[in-house]
């Protein structure tokens, strides 16, 4: 794309000035540490870019269609039972979340999901992401019981993308009505200068909206954890992944030189800046519907379904609301 196109540009070009300077004198030497540093960073910024528009595109390269349906899973690996969940599942296959491994590639596995029954299944490849199984030989009921559980997940998606999508227009209605109170201008909700807060880790921010955020916002992002159980999370970030507010079980105060408990117990003010975090955050689609896994206080991770619909405010892209599900047991 034309973003990527001239971040790489950049890129080469402070390449090219580093190296000249380098030759050029060694009282550079400050100079090159930094263009080294900028560069550094520009690489980063490009390959999560990267990761955001491939991951954010269309097409479908699988000849069946992919539901983000979280399931636990257990299956036999060479001789070792192993556990999981599955971060989407097809009438094809499924993908396997963090099982990997070059070894497990052609594998031949049975994969126990609840309410499916077993599961015979090769490993077709392995990413980041997890295995990634094809199901062979299935008997006409096991097509007929996987096609069901997919149909009734999709209805089951349906029905939170339109809480989800409610619940967006209510939080861009409250804020459009505080810029027309005058309560704050659209700088200040706009407001991209994350301020340190002193001794967080991980690093808390206020920007000149934070205040205000703290005021509107709980009331709304708190109702639908108190409605459904299933629902895990529920946060309102601008499209660099900042959330002014978290909801309250996730809002303690920071603890002194506790960085771990401080990353669970303590999300608000945060940069949530992570490769989902920024896809659902930037994603101009009525809905982006995606999984990911989230640490829990017992060190384990839970796989959640997420889903983000676009904030817009007077006709500007402020973020996203994110709404995390639980996963189901069947």
């Amino acid at each position: 794309t034309g973003a990527a196109m001239q971040c790489t540009l950049s890129l080469a070009a402070g390449a090219q000035v580093l190296k000249t300077e380098a030759s050029t004198s060694s009282e550079s030497a400050l100079r090159v540490r930094q263009l080294s540093t900028a560069v550094h960073r520009d690489i980063e910024d490009l390959h999560k870019r990267l990761v955001i528009m491939l991951r954010s595109s269309h097409g479908n390269r699988r000849e069946f269609e992919r539901v983000h349906l979280v399931l636990p899973f257990r299956c036999v690996v060479r001789g070792q039972l192993v556990s999981g969940y599955t971060a989407d599942l097809s009438s094809g296959g499924a993908l396997l979340a963090r099982l990997g491994g070059d070894r497990l590639m052609h594998t031949e596995v049975a994969v126990e999901l609840p309410g499916l029954g077993v599961l015979p299944a090769q490993v077709l490849a392995v990413s980041p992401a997890g295995a990634h199984l094809q199901f062979r030989d299935l008997a006409p009921q096991q097509i007929e019981r996987l096609q069901e559980r997919l149909i009734r997940e999709k209805q089951r998606e349906a029905g939170y993308v339109e809480r989800c999508t409610r619940l967006a227009a209510r939080v861009a209605q409250a804020l459009a009505e505080a810029l027309a109170q005058r309560r704050l201008t659209q700088a200040e909700l706009f407001d991209r200068e994350y301020q340190l807060v002193p001794d967080t880790k991980p690093a808390q921010f206020t920007t000149r909206f934070t205040a205000l955020a703290e005021q509107l916002l709980p009331a709304l992002l708190e109702a639908p954890l108190g409605e459904d159980p299933q629902i895990y999370s529920c946060v309102v970030v601008d499209k660099n992944g900042y959330a002014p507010v978290h909801n309250r079980e996730y809002s303690m105060t920071p603890r002194p030189g506790d960085a771990s408990w401080n990353e669970l117990h303590c999300r608000s003010r945060r940069l949530l800046d992570d490769q989902h975090g920024l896809m659902a955050a930037r994603s101009a689609q009525p809905h982006l519907v995606h999984t990911y896994l989230q640490p829990q206080a017992n060190g384990q991770l839970l796989m959640l379904k997420e889903i983000a619909a676009p904030l817009w405010v007077q006709e500007r892209h402020y973020g996203a609301l994110r709404l995390a599900l639980r996963p189901e047991s069947a």
